[in-house]
């Protein structure tokens, strides 16, 4: 006789943020690759960063043609602190996961995130691999250079930026 004597643990939910501004294709990517886990999103939430293209539009399809809640916040202020502390203040749920509009999810990036949430219990924060597919950016160029030996040099850049130009 077989022993159907089993723990069902209940998953914690997660929360997640995609922040965006002015990159609706990106986007769109984005949230494909979210619908496509092999454990759903219990919520997306888009922090559109004020853009003025169709990500609005976009946003409002996705609304209507899936079964994922999926919530609209329009940021006026424009930057990170704004944006994501307005996804933390929005989540409707415990955990809040981030992903940035260019970014691609692995399919079982958010399974993975409840794995570990449940078998590490005193968790408060959760950080993971991230890999570079888009090489035109400043932080992607940092991330691969540091496996040449370049890391030093555009990590001056970055610090020159935040310091000087901001």
């Amino acid at each position: 006789m077989a022993n159907n004597n089993f723990v069902q643990i209940a998953l914690p939910k997660i929360s997640i943020i995609i922040v965006t501004r002015e990159r609706e294709r990106k986007l769109k990517k984005c949230i494909v690759s979210l619908l496509f886990q092999t454990v759903l999103p219990d919520e997306l939430v888009v922090i559109n960063n004020d853009s003025s293209d169709g990500t609005e539009a976009l946003v409002r399809t996705f609304q209507k043609i899936v079964s994922v809640p999926v919530r609209l916040i329009n940021e006026k202020k424009v930057g990170y602190p704004f944006v994501y502390n307005r996804g933390l203040h929005t989540a409707k749920h415990e955990w809040v996961s981030y992903i940035d509009d260019d970014c691609l999810a692995e399919p079982d990036w958010i399974e993975n995130q409840k794995k570990f949430i449940v078998t590490h219990k005193d968790a408060a924060v959760i950080l993971g691999e991230s890999r570079t597919i888009n090489s035109d950016n400043i932080f992607s160029a940092t991330s691969s250079n540091a496996l040449s030996g370049n890391l030093h040099k555009y990590s001056a850049r970055l610090v020159f930026q935040s310091i000087f130009l901001m």
